[in-house]
């Protein structure tokens, strides 16, 4: 936040930030918890959610996630860059020269949600 890196200690809550930002639109919450959480039973996976947004907010020191009734989102107030969309702008534009150097590996290379648990 504010140019500083928000470190979460939690792969859920890394999980839920990249699936909103990659989206780029709200998703219901009952989506969000059957991703993170399938083989939980629906209120289990939603409290968990609900720890996750949680941690979140307390890693941030602010509602990165806005929560509308049902559904969730990033916050639109914020001015978050997300690299993968810069990097296909550029792309799209025909600026290879600013794309190249964006790309620093594969898409969430190394990246894993274990089935267990949170």
């Amino acid at each position: 936040m504010n140019g500083q890196t928000v470190k979460l200690e939690f792969r859920k809550a890394a999980a839920l930030l990249i699936y909103l930002a990659e989206l780029g639109r709200p998703i219901s919450r009952e989506i969000a918890a059957a991703l993170l959480w399938p083989d939980a039973d629906e209120e289990m996976a939603r409290a968990r959610l609900r720890r996750t947004l949680y941690r979140i907010r307390v890693a941030s020191g602010c509602d990165i996630v806005a929560v509308g009734g049902a559904s969730l989102s990033l916050d639109p107030a914020l001015s978050i860059e997300v690299d993968t969309k810069s990097f296909e702008r550029a792309c799209n534009a025909g600026r290879l020269e600013d794309a190249a150097p964006m790309y620093t590996g594969d898409f969430l290379a190394g990246f894993s949600l274990r089935r267990v648990g949170r």
